[in-house]
């Protein structure tokens, strides 16, 4: 006997699929669809809407940004299909300022393809790109040697782009929790690199792209690591039944990912600032439960553009925050830090614990900060 769920009127039948059946029930509920119609066509005349780019930068400036190859796509009027990574549409604004862009992707077809994408909007867009897997510590090394072979002069800004979100191989080949490597991680790692190259007078401006979710402390929902034992727990034993579906190991990534901009604001001639650019419509949701698809469904009135979004990076890589006022952009908004962000003091801690991790575990020499 086939079983049927009731649904808004409706017998669906109960299948692997069923978390699609109700995300399609509720998309067809009347109220829902007026939202949905409504939001859309807001995020339509709003992504058409001309953008205010910075404008304060006098000379171009030479930018790296990791991840900026996923979930492309073609903007329609309809919203359907639209460019859904923020880090492309940074990428596409960047250039379109006149700055010199590097961005990395886990495959050269996607890279290659990004790139075709830009150079078709803007064909004097100086922008090129290195294959590279932030779940891989030694292509990342690779790679950024073959840049600096390449290249030959210092980034002055590093855009922290790339991220995963509920990834349901919950581990990378390392044995590390896969939002802690790449979200975290490798971007330590990188951004080590990064300095590494530069002259000691040289200015580096380092973005890192956090989330709101590091001001929700609901203990109901994940608890905050209090100490490095308590995030080397998160590292060691990606568990998504202790960690509610992995938003907890996510949530502490970007606790840590905003604890670095503290980090590498205590360096001479390196400024940074952690930036949540908003909730938006990317593919890194395709992981989430059927529970929080729904949420998405219903919420569609908290997501912004995807332009706005990658705007609200572009001005924070563009302006420089003072290192002692302990400030983030939440989206376009200069505001104070979280309190969950102060009360870790990750500048007392954590550059040693993310040297000590790489050395031990993976024989990565990274020097202390100067």
């Amino acid at each position: 006997m086939r079983h049927l769920l009731p649904v808004n009127g409706m017998l669906l039948p109960i299948s692997q699929n069923v978390d699609k059946l109700l995300v399609k029930a509720l998309k067809e509920c009347v109220p829902v669809r007026l939202l949905k119609w409504f939001f859309d066509e807001r995020l339509f005349q709003e992504t058409m809407r001309p953008i205010d780019y910075p404008s304060n930068e006098p000379t171009p400036k030479r930018i790296l940004l990791t991840g900026g190859t996923g979930g492309i796509g073609i903007f329609s009027s309809s919203c359907e299909y639209y460019l859904s990574f923020s880090g492309l549409e940074t990428v596409q604004q960047l250039c379109l300022l006149g700055h010199e862009v590097t961005f990395s992707g886990r495959s050269r077809e996607k890279a290659e393809a990004a790139r075709q994408i830009i150079l078709r909007r803007n064909p004097n867009a100086r922008v090129d790109y290195v294959v590279m897997d932030l779940e891989d510590f030694t292509q990342i090394q690779r790679g950024f040697s073959w840049l600096m072979l390449q290249k030959k002069k210092p980034y002055e800004i590093l855009i922290m782009n790339a991220g995963v979100m509920l990834d349901p191989n919950g581990s990378t080949k390392d044995k590390l929790d896969s939002a802690f490597q790449v979200n975290y991680l490798a971007h330590f790692l990188l951004a080590r690199l990064v300095i590494e190259s530069k002259q000691p007078t040289d200015k580096l401006h380092i973005v890192c792209l956090a989330s709101t979710l590091i001001g929700v402390d609901f203990k109901f929902l994940w608890s905050t690591p209090k100490t490095e034992d308590g995030y080397l727990k998160i590292v060691d034993a990606p568990n998504k039944k202790t960690h509610n579906c992995g938003w907890g190991e996510y949530r502490a990534s970007k606790l840590l990912i905003a604890g670095l901009a503290q980090v590498f604001n205590g360096t001479k001639a390196i400024t940074a600032v952690a930036v949540n650019p908003g909730n938006v419509r990317t593919d890194m949701a395709r992981y989430m439960p059927w529970r929080a698809k729904l949420g998405l469904a219903v919420f569609a009135c908290t997501l912004i553009s995807t332009e706005r979004a990658a705007k609200n990076v572009v001005q924070a890589a563009l302006h420089t925050v003072d290192k002692e006022d302990r400030l983030w952009f939440d989206q376009s908004e200069l505001v104070a830090q979280p309190e969950t962000v102060h009360r870790a003091q990750f500048d007392q801690w954590l550059d040693r614990w993310s040297r000590e991790l790489l050395l031990k575990r993976f024989h990565v020499v990274v020097p202390p900060t100067i």
